[in-house]
């Protein structure tokens, strides 16, 4: 609804929507609260027209929370309740990882400065700096928590169109401890070992048979998780290695918790929207599986299905494009929720309307049920 709103006065949205659709504008009959009928209609701006968009008239949500990536507040006054800003599954650590791997990370590095609002800096390394680690920013939350003695904790995945995977486990371990590394996620991942692959890491495959003491060949498949058994519980030294290959520059911070939680909240909410998607949907599936409530709109991410992006241009006409690598099943094949994940509490239009059209109604649903 959100999307249709944004996009129903574009003459090419509509083309595209409505087969044979013709017009300079388009007939609205609404119908308020009070059941009153209105007639609008609605000029359409053409697909050849520049324009900007302003912003929109919103009604004035309950709550007022942080929009920046990876910050938090604390909902109510006694700090019972607790909630967490992930605009975009980014650290500061996968921009690390990129560069100390010789992978070409600066068009991302200024894509996220651009989507978070940020201006560019002068250098790399003050870019770097003005990127949080998310770590730290997570770590700083849980032990305010823990002074206040909070109950409830709200990861906000909304509009967050993924990134990247890896960074998240760290995070993961900060609120769980040693479960998220023997947890049982039934999961099966699978990549196509390509020569286009090889080159978007900056290897070969060479490297990879070296660095894992195989034979693989091009066109092979590595899987992942497939009749792999879980540990019930790690040893000192399977934690360090474990901790030691996390994506995060902050591995000190979590030795220190020795496997246990930095602090786990009573009850742990993950709100997702239809934009919750590839890195931010895994979030949200790993949080649920560890045992968080996921609560909102269902992700348009399905829960198996392929995955990863590696770039390509063709050879004669130089256009470029990205392919899948690989391929999730996050779910048995007849699993009721394979093609999409069902949130335990769901926003429907009617509760929507019950809080009043309220941005945050995910949030009231479980405050003021």
């Amino acid at each position: 609804m959100k999307h249709l709103c944004w996009n129903i006065g574009s003459e090419n949205f509509l083309s595209q929507t409505i087969e044979g659709f013709e017009g300079d504008s388009v007939d609205f009959t609404l119908k308020d609260k009070s059941g009153h009928e209105h007639c609008i209609r609605l000029p359409l701006i053409p697909s050849t027209d520049r324009f900007s968009y302003k912003n929109y008239a919103r009604i004035k949500s309950k709550y007022k929370l942080p929009k920046g990536n990876m910050e938090y507040c604390f909902i109510d006054d006694k700090g019972k309740s607790a909630y967490f800003r992930f605009n975009t599954t980014y650290s500061r650590d996968c921009f690390d990882y990129m560069k100390s791997n010789g992978w070409d990370y600066e068009s991302q590095l200024w894509n996220y400065l651009s989507s978070t609002g940020q201006k560019r800096p002068a250098t790399i390394e003050e870019a770097f700096r003005q990127i949080p680690v998310l770590a730290e920013e997570f770590g700083k939350l849980l032990k305010e928590m823990k002074k206040r003695k909070s109950d409830k904790l709200f990861i906000d995945l909304r509009n967050n169109g993924g990134g990247w995977t890896p960074i998240v486990y760290a995070m993961l371990y900060q609120l769980y401890g040693n479960k998220v590394a023997t947890q049982d996620y039934s999961q099966q991942f699978y990549r196509k070992l390509s020569p286009l692959y090889f080159k978007k890491i900056n290897s070969s495959l060479e490297d990879f048979n070296k660095q894992y003491n195989c034979d693989f060949t091009y066109n092979d498949y590595t899987i992942w998780g497939k009749n792999s058994e879980p540990k019930k519980e790690l040893s000192p030294e399977e934690l360090e290695k474990y901790l030691s290959g996390l994506m995060t520059s902050r591995t000190d911070m979590l030795v220190r918790q020795k496997g246990e939680p930095l602090y786990l909240p009573a009850e742990v909410y993950v709100i997702t929207d239809g934009v919750t998607f590839s890195a931010a949907y895994h979030t949200a599936h790993y949080l649920r599986q560890l045992g968080a409530k996921v609560i909102g709109v269902a992700s348009s991410q399905a829960p198996n299905t392929f995955m990863e992006t590696t770039p390509f241009r063709l050879t004669h006409t130089g256009l470029t494009g990205s392919i899948s690598n690989s391929i999730q099943n996050m779910l048995p094949a007849d699993h009721p929720e394979a093609r999409q994940m069902k949130p335990d509490v769901e926003l429907t239009t009617a509760t929507f309307h019950r809080y009043g059209d309220d941005d945050n109604a995910e949030i009231r649903m479980i405050l003021e049920p």
